[in-house]
């Protein structure tokens, strides 16, 4: 049962049982990303399948923008904010990401989870 405080209230905690530095959502009975290679499969999916690249070179306004359904361990948006500052770094262009999560995971739960992927520190500490 959630708290009521006020107009707003505290979103539920997600149900977590960890697999090594894997979280895996028991309430989905789902791993967060691939234990073949999360990274890999983020960039698989999430940003090659909306075409970010091709989509990003084209783009030439002040704001690129993109969201995704479900927050996660944050994954997709840390790697979509490497590539986006790889490919944008001098051009003045800011990235505009927006995302949704109805279980959002602790700090501490995204550190572990994250824990493996060092290319993406600079980024979730930033975060």
């Amino acid at each position: 049962m959630l708290k009521s405080q006020g107009p707003f209230s505290a979103l539920p905690e997600p149900s977590i049982e960890w697999q090594g530095s894997l979280p895996y959502a028991r309430d989905f009975d789902d791993c967060y990303f691939s234990r073949a290679g999360g990274l890999q499969e983020t960039q698989h999916v999430f940003l090659d399948g909306s075409e970010f690249e091709k989509r990003l070179a084209r783009h030439q306004g002040p704001v690129f923008s993109m969201g995704e359904l479900g927050f996660g361990t944050g994954l997709n948006f840390l790697a979509t904010w490497s590539s986006f500052t790889q490919a944008k770094r001098l051009s003045g262009t800011r990235l505009h990401y927006w995302s949704v999560e109805k279980y959002p995971l602790t700090k501490d739960q995204l550190l572990r989870a994250l824990q493996p992927y060092a290319s993406l520190r600079p980024f979730l500490t930033e975060l």
